[in-house]
């Protein structure tokens, strides 16, 4: 089974050793949004989307494929 998108950015975070907190401060995204996209209560924007690929030093693709 493929993972989802908040799955997906559940496991690149962790895998870089980051809280949700710790994200959200270098992604300029709330905790609150980065929890929310995790449990995929919400779907991020392009612009939110790059955010998170900086702070987490990925492509998009890999978070959206």
């Amino acid at each position: 089974m493929e993972l989802t998108f908040g799955e997906r950015v559940t496991v690149l975070r962790k895998r870089a050793g980051l809280s949700q907190s710790r994200l959200g401060e270098l992604s300029g995204v709330s905790e609150y949004s980065i929890c929310r996209i995790e449990k995929n209560t919400t779907k991020p924007g392009p612009d939110v989307i790059s955010k998170i690929c900086d702070a987490l030093n990925t492509e998009a693709g890999e978070l959206i494929n």
